[in-house]
């Protein structure tokens, strides 16, 4: 009963306490059951959602492991091309060394023999 108004609660869920709207809830819904036949086309439905769902993520799976095999093996390549790039700088940078070594001694023999009074060769 309402304090408010002295009327008890609508039985028929129209009106909530005092005569005022009530708020719609799923408890002031009667639960109905479908007829078999759109349970029958529901589940079907549900069945096929979920064959396509499925097919999605095994292509989505099987692309990305393609995917996953290509950036390994383009990886592999360009970890290669590296090394062997690095190893022919390396080997460059030996060669520039050496070569400035050489041509220091030259040079260094060419002074000295210029200072003694002569170049080498009977020049």
């Amino acid at each position: 009963m309402c304090r408010a108004s002295g009327r008890l609660p609508s039985p028929a869920g129209g009106a909530g306490l005092c005569g005022l709207a009530a708020p719609h809830t799923l408890r002031d819904t009667p639960a109905t059951i479908p007829p078999p036949s759109q349970v029958s086309r529901l589940r079907t439905a549900a069945s096929s959602l979920q064959a396509e769902l499925d097919a999605h993520k095994r292509a989505a799976a099987e692309q990305l492991e393609s995917l996953t095999r290509a950036c390994e093996s383009d990886l592999a390549r360009v970890k290669g091309e590296l090394s062997a790039a690095l190893d022919d700088m390396v080997k460059h940078r030996l060669w520039v060394s050496q070569t400035v070594e050489a041509t220091a001694r030259v040079v260094h023999g060419a002074r000295d023999a210029v200072r003694a009074g002569g170049m080498p060769g009977g020049v």
